[in-house]
């Protein structure tokens, strides 16, 4: 299981208010895709900091950082993997300037 930001990083940078849908993706061992995988959970390690719901669509509440982790539980096992959100009220900009 692979699950990514809308960037298609595993760290993501949003301002508190902002809205970001997670990418989640299954494969075999074999490396196969599986179209519909199954049951997906996702949880939030900060909920003060970012939220998420049944669908995988992360909600930034405060400044501070959190992971989503997006995980699926097939049999006896469960695989998961997680994104890091960082929340802040200051908007990152490219410093450099044209010429």
């Amino acid at each position: 299981i692979t699950v990514r930001a809308p960037n298609g990083s595993n760290v993501f940078s949003m301002k508190a208010g902002g809205t970001a849908a997670l990418s989640v993706t299954v494969r075999t061992a074999a490396g196969t895709a599986l179209p519909n995988p199954g049951a997906l959970l996702f949880t939030s390690r900060n909920t003060t900091v970012v939220t998420v719901d049944g669908t995988g669509v992360v909600t930034a509440k405060s400044d501070g950082a959190s992971y989503v982790v997006a995980s699926l539980t097939t049999g006896s096992r469960t695989l998961s993997d997680s994104v890091g959100f960082v929340v802040s009220e200051v908007a990152k900009s490219d410093k450099r300037r044209g010429p």
